[in-house]
C-alpha cells in the first residue's frame, strides 16, 4: 500500500542502510567535526558491556534502556552506548511485513546514537503540553517506526478499539471526533455531546475532509493493511499535526503496549501506568500459577467468532486479540493446530472441530450483545449461548465440554484483561478461588471507564455466561 507516510519510512529505512554500508567500511563510531561521537552500527551482544533488561512497553525511540518509562535512565544508558561500554537494544518485532528494526537509543531516527540523541531524550522528557511541537518515533501496531508531533492536545479515533483506550486513559475530553461505532458504545455514556461524529460508513477510509476540517493533532487508528490508508494519502505533505497514529488497540497481544505508547502521547503517562499495572497484576498471578501445567494438563479450548453465518467453522486466530485473550488466561488454544491461513479469522472444517473428540475441554464463543445485552446478527448472548449448546450437545454429553459466551465488550481491547479474568475462572476454578470476577470486573469499571455507571453484580451474566 503506498502512502506518505509509508513512503516517509522507506526513505528513512535507505538512509539507515546506506549509513550501515559506509560504516562498515570504517569503524563502529566516529567523530563529527564538533568531536561527539558517532555509533553508526549497533553492537547488542558485547558480553563486556552493561545490558539492560529490556522487555518494556513504551515503544517510543529514546527509550534506551527499553523499560517502560522515558526518563533520565535513559539519557544515563545512551552516554553509556556512546562511551562502549553498553549494548544497544533492537525492539525486532516482525509483525508484518511493514515492520523495521527499531533503535531504541536512536530517539531522533537519523541513523546513529550520538549526543543529539541524548539532547532529544531530554528535550521530549522537559516537554509540557503547552510546548512547541517537535517529532517523536514510535514503533506502531505494524512493527514500523512511525513519526507523530508530540505533544498532541486533540484527537480523532476511527475505531472503537481506540476509543475504547482513550476512554481508558480518560482522554475523552481531547477526543474532538470519532467513528459512528463508537458514537454509540455504551460506556462513552455521552461524551460526544460537544464533538462531531466521522461522517463516514466505514472505520477503514473515513472521510478525509470531514477530519482535515477539525485539524486533529492526531488521527489514532489501527494498521495499515485495513485502516486509513486513503486518509493518509489525502493529508497535506509537511503538516505538523492531523498525524496518522497507528497504535496496537487489540493486536498481537499488544495492548499494554499501545495503551502506555498512545497514553505518553497524549502527556497521560500516570493513568495510562496505572492501567497497565492493574492488568500486570493479574496476568502475573495467572502466569505463576499456570506456569508449571504442562501441555496435557492445560485446558484445551476453541473461541468460535460468535453471531457470524459462519460461527461453527470460523474461530479467532493469532493476532485477533480474543485468541490471545484465551492464552492469556492459560488454555492451550487449539486453532495453532489448524492455521489454515494468516487470517486473525481462521476457517476451518467442520469435520476437523468433531475430530477432537474429548480433546477440546472448552468453547468460549466471543459475541457482540454488548453492556446492554442487545440482539446482533439475530440473537441476544443468551439466545446465542442456547444455539451453541445445541450445536455442541454431541461434545458436552460424550465429553463434558463446557460451553460459555464471552462478550467481546471484554473479549479484546484495553477490556480484555476482564476477559482473561472470566476465562481463568472458568479454566481453573480451584487454581483462581481467590478471582472475584465481578468484583474485579466493577473495579475495573469504576477506575477505567469514568462517567459509566453498570452494576456487573446485577448483570455480569449479560457478558460473561
Amino acid at each position: 500500500m503506498k502512502n506518505v507516510h509509508i513512503i516517509a519510512i522507506i526513505a528513512v529505512a535507505v538512509i539507515v542502510v546506506a549509513g550501515a554500508a559506509f560504516f562498515l567500511l570504517n569503524n563502529d563510531s566516529k567523530s563529527d567535526d564538533s568531536g561527539d561521537k558517532e555509533i553508526t552500527t549497533p553492537i547488542t551482544d558485547d558480553p563486556a558491556r552493561e545490558t539492560a533488561v529490556g522487555g518494556g512497553r513504551l515503544w517510543i525511540l529514546g527509550n534506551a534502556n527499553m523499560d517502560d518509562v522515558l526518563d533520565e535512565k535513559d539519557v544515563e544508558y545512551i552516554q553509556k552506548i556512546i562511551d562502549g561500554k553498553a549494548n544497544e537494544i533492537l525492539l525486532d518485532t516482525k509483525l508484518s511485513e511493514w515492520a523495521q528494526v527499531g533503535r531504541m537509543a536512536d530517539a531522533n531516527n537519523d541513523g546513529k546514537v550520538s549526543q543529539a540523541d541524548i539532547d532529544k531524550v531530554k528535550s521530549i522528557i522537559a516537554a509540557t503540553k503547552n510546548s512547541p511541537k517537535q517529532e517523536l518515533y514510535y514503533v506502531d501496531v505494524d512493527g514500523a517506526v512511525n513519526m507523530m508531533h508530540y505533544p498532541a492536545k486533540t484527537v480523532v479515533s476511527t475505531y472503537e478499539q481506540n476509543t475504547k483506550q482513550l476512554v481508558t486513559l480518560d482522554a475523552m475530553k481531547m477526543c474532538i471526533g470519532v467513528d459512528e461505532a463508537s458514537s454509540k458504545l455504551v460506556y462513552t455514556n455521552g461524551q460526544f455531546t460537544d464533538n462531531f461524529l466521522i461522517s463516514s460508513s466505514t472505520r477503514f477510509d473515513p472521510e478525509a475532509t470531514v477530519i482535515m476540517g477539525a485539524k486533529p493533532d492526531m488521527v489514532v487508528t489501527g494498521t495499515r493493511q485495513h485502516y486509513c490508508n486513503e486518509l493518509e494519502k489525502a493529508l497535506p505533505a509537511g503538516r505538523i499535526n492531523m498525524d496518522v497514529v497507528r497504535i496496537s488497540s487489540w493486536e498481537d497481544d499488544n495492548v499494554l503496549v499501545g495503551t502506555l505508547t498512545l497514553g505518553f502521547m497524549l502527556g497521560l503517562t500516570e493513568k495510562a501506568t496505572e492501567y497497565v499495572k492493574w492488568c500486570d497484576a493479574i496476568l502475573d498471578t495467572i502466569e505463576e500459577k499456570t506456569s508449571t501445567l504442562s501441555k496435557d494438563e492445560k485446558v484445551k479450548v476453541l473461541v468460535p467468532r460468535g453471531q457470524y453465518d459462519n460461527w461453527n467453522t470460523t474461530f479467532n486466530g493469532p493476532r485477533s486479540g480474543k485468541y490471545e485473550t484465551s492464552v492469556a488466561a492459560g488454555a492451550y488454544n487449539l486453532i495453532v493446530e489448524n492455521l489454515t491461513s494468516t487470517s486473525t479469522n481462521v476457517v476451518v472444517n467442520e469435520e476437523w472441530v468433531k475430530g477432537l473428540g474429548n480433546r477440546l475441554d472448552m468453547i468460549v464463543s466471543i459475541v457482540y450483545g454488548s453492556f446492554d445485552n442487545a440482539s446482533f446478527k439475530g440473537y441476544t448472548n443468551a439466545e446465542y449461548l442456547e444455539m451453541t449448546k445445541e450445536y455442541y450437545k454431541d461434545f458436552t454429553e460424550a465429553y463434558g465440554t463446557q460451553i460459555h459466551v464471552l462478550d467481546n465488550i471484554v473479549g479484546q481491547g484495553t477490556t480484555y484483561i476482564v476477559g482473561v479474568i472470566y476465562m481463568a475462572k472458568w479454566f481453573y476454578p480451584e487454581l483462581f478461588s481467590e478471582f472475584d470476577a465481578d468484583k474485579l470486573f466493577q473495579e475495573f469499571i469504576d477506575k477505567f471507564m469514568p462517567g459509566y455507571e453498570f452494576n456487573v453484580a446485577e448483570n455480569s451474566a449479560v457478558i460473561a455466561i
